[in-house]
């Protein structure tokens, strides 16, 4: 008995696979082309960041992008493109760029039949991706001024600190940031201080050289991860950094395809006068220096 139970479990398992042969052989292969498939997908989630307004190349000239599918399809079946990083199965998002499962086959089968491209054809206008952005304050990061990222660094990371405007207690309900140069603007990282820091923050920008100050992952100066600096700073306010980094708060980003966003309903960041915003930009500058930032600004709903 114990054998031929054996022997039927291997019979059976014999069939399993005989079975999952026949589905994976009836299984249509995808006939995808450029045109008809896979531009569609193109149009609603990667042009809002590879488009001529923004820091990417573009991709809204249909012919010029069917010259990057190699590195396309590469990019897409590396997950790198397009970029989302929630993981799928606990939250939904408004505006979720991933690729389905099904977009993701399209793009592998397209690319292993060899990148077929169809014919060109009209396309309806793609929605935007989030709700129209109805600004009710608007602050520049350099007022009247412009900034040339240090062409010593591939990489320029610099802090400006800016007086909140508000002369009431408000809260911040939704945000957009307008950059000024995307040849230059690679993100921005907003952070408040309260009014007990403020003009210590503002204090560390006139202590370098040039607009705002060295800053790298939050608002406190790179200056101070050298020792003596430390030691310099809290001699001259007890806990000086601790209270720095204690008194300041994240409260938004911008990266290129991001357009404003509202908070959660019924939600805000809430906000005093004397406060004031800590706009951490990275400029990136490799491909244009000597192009200056200006005019760059952040916008609110309150």
């Amino acid at each position: 008995m114990p054998w031929r139970g054996a022997n039927a479990t291997g019979e059976t398992m014999k069939s399993i696979r005989a079975a999952v042969v026949l589905i994976a052989a009836a299984t249509p292969a995808l006939s995808a082309d450029y045109y008809t498939d896979v531009r569609p997908v193109i149009e609603r989630k990667c042009v809002m960041c590879h488009s001529e307004s923004s820091i990417s190349f573009s991709f809204e000239d249909p012919d010029r992008t069917y010259d990057y599918r190699q590195a396309i399809a590469s990019a897409v079946a590396a997950r790198r493109m397009p970029p989302w990083l929630a993981e799928s199965g606990h939250q939904n998002y408004r505006g979720d760029i991933s690729l389905s499962t099904a977009e993701l086959r399209l793009f592998s089968e397209w690319a292993k039949a060899g990148f077929p491209k169809g014919e060109p054809r009209e396309r309806e206008p793609v929605p935007p991706v989030y709700a129209p952005f109805s600004a009710e304050l608007a602050v520049e990061v350099i007022p009247g001024e412009s900034y040339l990222p240090n062409p010593e660094h591939a990489d320029d990371y610099r802090c400006f600190v800016v007086d909140w405007p508000a002369t009431e207690p408000t809260f911040i309900t939704g945000f957009r940031a307008v950059p000024g140069n995307l040849d230059v603007a690679h993100h921005l990282v907003l952070f408040a201080a309260t009014a007990e820091v403020a003009e210590r923050y503002k204090a560390l920008g006139d202590a370098e050289e040039g607009q705002g100050y060295q800053c790298f992952g939050g608002p406190v100066p790179d200056r101070f991860q050298d020792e003596t600096e430390r030691e310099l700073y809290d001699k001259q306010f007890p806990n000086g950094i601790e209270e720095l980094n204690n008194n300041a708060f994240w409260v938004a980003q911008w990266a290129p395809g991001t357009d404003g966003y509202a908070f959660p309903d019924d939600t805000g960041i809430p906000m005093h006068p004397g406060m004031v915003l800590i706009v951490q930009m990275h400029y990136y500058s490799a491909f244009a220096p000597g192009e200056r930032d200006s005019r760059t600004r952040m916008e609110f709903t309150l």
